[in-house]
């Protein structure tokens, strides 16, 4: 679900500066990015899945809740923040591989994010079968049987964009991966802060992907040094 431009007026941002703190920064000519995602509705109702297979491990039903947010902060977990508009950086080291394990009937981690060029390792902790299917743009792009704990898979992420996994056996499991051709995303924590490094000097626009609310956008001048917070809020 995209947001449009008249919506994103709804968005409240607030933008500080502060002077170079030395190790806290990216590289020499470049700025750090923090920041908070928040959202301050009313939480939906958690969705109930009755499970119709392997349910003396799963359990009966499943609940459902995408949607976490921090009582606190109203900070929400696992948004994905990115740059949109940085130049395509090939991998010039190899990257440690995203790891999805298939754990008590549900993805860990539910979301994610890598490097076009990276592996995905899936793996299966549980003592039933699992089908992980991983697909981008309704196009297959991996599609294995998870034996209980069974050798873990590796698949090599070979383009951008956002990849959907399911397991078809239990069709109640879902996770994501978020895949860019440039280091520049993190992933809200459970207070629903962020940080990205590095950040070249110029005027970017950074956006937040939700699962369930969707996308934010604002353009941010990114100083030659230093930090530069965001707040982004979901109406």
């Amino acid at each position: 679900m995209k947001r449009s431009p008249n919506n994103l007026g709804l968005m409240i941002v607030m933008l500080t500066l502060t002077a170079s703190t030395g190790p806290t920064l990216g590289a020499q000519g470049s700025a750090t990015l923090t920041g908070l995602v928040t959202y301050r509705g009313s939480l939906p109702l958690p969705q109930k899945v009755t499970v119709n297979r392997d349910a003396a491990f799963c359990g009966t039903t499943v609940t459902i809740q995408p949607l976490v947010v921090q009582t606190t902060s109203q900070g929400v977990r696992n948004a994905v923040v990115s740059l949109s508009d940085p130049p395509e950086q090939p991998l010039d080291v190899p990257q440690p591989p995203t790891i999805i394990k298939n754990r008590n009937c549900s993805f860990v981690s539910r979301i994610s994010a890598t490097r076009v060029g990276a592996l995905v390792e899936i793996g299966n902790d549980d003592p039933v079968l699992h089908n992980t299917h991983i697909r981008s743009g309704g196009k297959t792009v991996l599609n294995v049987a998870m034996v209980p704990h069974g050798p873990n898979i590796q698949k090599q992420v070979k383009q951008p964009g956002l990849l959907n996994v399911k397991c078809d056996a239990h069709k109640f499991m879902q996770g994501y991966v978020m895949a860019f051709t440039h280091p520049f995303f993190s992933i809200s924590d459970e207070s629903g802060r962020f940080r990205i490094e590095g950040i070249p000097q110029g005027l970017h626009r950074i956006t937040v992907w939700h699962e369930t609310l969707g996308t934010l956008q604002k353009e941010v001048n990114v100083p030659a040094q230093g930090e530069i917070s965001v707040h982004f809020n979901y109406p």
